[in-house]
């Protein structure tokens, strides 16, 4: 059986730490307090905004874009 939960999290970068972020506002199932990987974050969550969008998939304006494409 599948099951899909609709939650939101907020997350911000992890100080001395480039590669984690920490879960700033959590949900019942996603604690806040939490540090993960980007990796995590990537196959666990859908970006909600162009902000998250942006740090999930940093090159796609460039793929999208391409000159003379």
């Amino acid at each position: 059986m599948k099951f899909k939960y609709t939650g939101m999290v907020e997350i911000e970068p992890c100080e001395n730490s480039p590669d984690r972020w920490k879960i700033t506002k959590g949900t019942e199932l996603v604690s806040g307090g939490q540090v993960v990987r980007m990796e995590y974050i990537r196959d666990n969550f859908t970006p909600v905004d162009n902000e998250a969008l942006n740090l999930l998939d940093p090159d796609r304006t460039e793929r999208l874009c391409r000159p003379g494409g």
